[in-house]
């Protein structure tokens, strides 16, 4: 578990994004605190590491509609609880701390009970609930500063891809495979062509020949005398 610690520095323009190399991502901020214990088990320097949170989401949790009989009973402990405290304080120079104490904690939950209800027999239309909200990442990045040096980045990449959760993996390379279909000429390289032959296979002097025969053709159809 990580225990957040507030800074005492203060920078300019407010606070900033960390800059670094992303070596891992998760989609649990359970997941990436498992990361960074897999980094400090294995002698990684965690001060250069940070954990990022993207794609946030307010969310609301519903526990409960609110309903007479809870609001009530909220109220009178919280009553209660006050007037505990306000009897042991006034019980400090008059005596009989337990008389002090009980009454005021009865005129506590009374009062509050009554504005309780009150508060409910208003807003009761609006159909309010009980709910616990916070915010949440649908991702959270691992990233290691450049401060840790490429080597450290790349151990740390390492160290992270067989983790529980880790949605960043390795581009794979796809080797270039020779295609073994036919040219655009109709045949394969290693098989016999349709007509005629290749100008590979002939003779040196007849693949000369056909090389100047074939240059007289092209000269006699661009001479505009002929």
């Amino acid at each position: 578990m990580s225990v957040p610690v507030s800074g005492t520095r203060r920078t300019r323009g407010g606070g900033s994004l960390p800059d670094g190399t992303e070596v891992a991502s998760y989609a649990s901020y359970d997941q990436a605190l498992a990361a960074l214990e897999v980094l400090s088990n294995n002698d990684f320097e965690v001060e250069n590491v940070s954990v990022v949170g993207t794609d946030l989401y307010s969310v609301e949790r519903i526990i409960g509609r609110v309903t007479w009989a809870r609001a009530v009973s909220q109220a009178v402990m919280n009553g209660a609880l006050w007037g505990a405290m306000i009897g042991i304080v006034l019980s400090v120079n008059q005596g009989n701390t337990m008389v002090w104490v009980g009454a005021c904690m009865l005129a506590g939950a009374l009062i509050t009970s009554c504005l309780s209800t009150a508060m409910f027999l208003i807003r009761r239309r609006r159909g309010e609930f009980y709910s616990q909200s916070q915010v949440v990442a649908g991702r959270y990045a691992v990233i290691i500063s450049k401060a840790a040096g490429s080597d450290r980045i790349r151990e740390a990449f390492d160290l992270l891809q067989k983790t529980e959760g880790n949605q960043m993996r390795p581009r794979r390379v796809r080797p270039v495979r020779e295609s073994s279909g036919p040219t655009e000429y109709g045949s394969r390289p290693d098989e016999k062509p349709r007509f005629g032959v290749r100008l590979s296979q002939l003779p040196e002097t007849d693949a000369s020949a056909a090389g100047t025969e074939q240059r007289d053709d092209e000269s006699s159809e661009t001479d505009p005398q002929n």
